[in-house]
């Protein structure tokens, strides 16, 4: 679903504004993360999981890097958060291109080629995947506090208005005015 798209502007838009501007304020975050995951899911709804996961990922990760006092254990867990989060990203984006050339270099010697099943790109996972990495940055830094509330983590880094198409906010930006 685009933006532009008419079943966005005259349906889902909407419908998601009636039930967002009817419901209770401490529900209104629920319904924008609803949103946000439907609107994902449109794209490729077997990729959700990813989105998911790098929520996931995040949410621990921030929480073991504001949680530790000492500097050598919050980079710790700043280093292996980065790490699950490239992993995402190296896995959906350059594991055929991986495949290809070592499939080139091993056809030299005559092994037969390692065939794998092509891997479709998850939709925005470049965005999701550093605007997750710059709010565990935002949390070792110090500059803001990890965030306890799942929701509202969950809401900052799959807002639909900014998860296919950036730009990659700052957490301390975006983070008063998450419920």
């Amino acid at each position: 679903m685009l933006f532009s798209s008419l079943v966005f502007l005259y349906q889902f838009l909407p419908i998601i504004l009636f039930i967002y501007y009817l419901s209770k304020e401490r529900l209104q975050s629920v319904v924008l993360l609803f949103a946000s995951l439907v609107f994902y899911a449109w794209g490729g709804p077997s990729y959700l999981s990813i989105l998911i996961i790098s929520i996931l990922i995040n949410y621990f990760s921030g929480l073991a890097i504001g949680s530790g006092e000492v500097k050598k254990r919050r980079k710790t867990f700043l280093v292996l958060g980065i790490i699950l989060n490239l992993s995402l990203l190296v896995i959906f984006k350059y594991t055929h291109f991986f495949i290809e050339n070592i499939n080139l270099f091993t056809g030299i010697f005559g092994v037969p080629p390692v065939l794998i099943k092509k891997i479709l790109l998850p939709l925005g996972i470049s965005f999701f995947t550093f605007k997750g990495i710059s709010y565990l940055f935002t949390i070792y830094r110090r500059e803001t506090s990890a965030q306890r509330n799942f929701i509202s983590l969950a809401l900052y880094i799959s807002l639909l208005p900014q998860l296919i198409a950036g730009p990659i906010s700052r957490y301390r930006d975006l983070a008063p005015q998450l419920l």
